[in-house]
């Protein structure tokens, strides 16, 4: 990965190792068939499997999410689905992609299926080159990164989301995005809004 100097350019190299139609030949040659067994899923909550069960279903509708599928699939990560509240992300440590939602819900509601994309496109980044930083690194550079990869999250969301715009539960998934305050971003990758501008939306929430 060459050497970044700005935001800017932490967002470039990211958006710039697009998943493609094929899976990612980095995930390919590292993978194989090497990892976990594909049922190494945590219940913490009561109906996890269910849940899972259906995002599965609805990212498979839209290429973007077929190719977060591909890479999950190929790692063989394990999802855990937890009773909480809170953010989703990927655990490189324990190589486990994990989801909260209330013990109260008992199936997928639009803004859980949002936390799911970008848990797996955090597995992704990854394999992209962009590791989770570490936390001893320089201040500015080490939010920097977090930043970077919380904006590449979203922006994908918004992707699968506008890829999603036929299906059934895009009007609920539209609510979702704006829920979570990333309606801005969304209308801005909807009308091609460059990096920079995307940043720029992020930066002044």
């Amino acid at each position: 990965m060459s050497p970044i100097t700005t935001k800017y350019d932490i967002v470039r190299e990211i958006m710039n190792t697009e998943t493609e139609n094929d899976t990612p030949k980095q995930l390919q040659g590292a993978f194989g068939n090497k990892g976990s067994s594909l049922t190494s899923v945590s219940f913490s909550h009561p109906y996890a499997e269910d849940i899972i069960g259906r995002a599965k279903e609805l990212l498979a509708e839209s290429e973007a999410g077929r190719a977060l599928i591909r890479a999950q699939e190929l790692k063989k990560a394990p999802i855990h689905v937890l009773k909480g509240n809170g953010e989703s992300g990927y655990n490189p440590q324990s190589k486990v992609i994990y989801v909260p939602i209330s013990g109260k819900k008992d199936k997928l509601d639009a803004k859980t299926f949002i936390l799911f994309i970008k848990a797996f496109r955090a597995l992704e980044q990854e394999y992209m080159g962009l590791e989770t930083p570490d936390p001893g690194m320089e201040v500015m550079k080490y939010a920097g990164r977090l930043h970077a990869k919380n904006v590449d999250c979203i922006i994908y969301a918004c992707k699968v989301v506008s890829e999603m715009s036929s299906s059934e539960v895009f009007p609920n998934l539209l609510d979702a995005i704006e829920t979570f305050g990333y309606i801005k971003l969304y209308k801005g990758y909807e009308s091609k809004a460059s990096l920079d501008e995307l940043y720029d939306i992020y930066s002044k929430g």
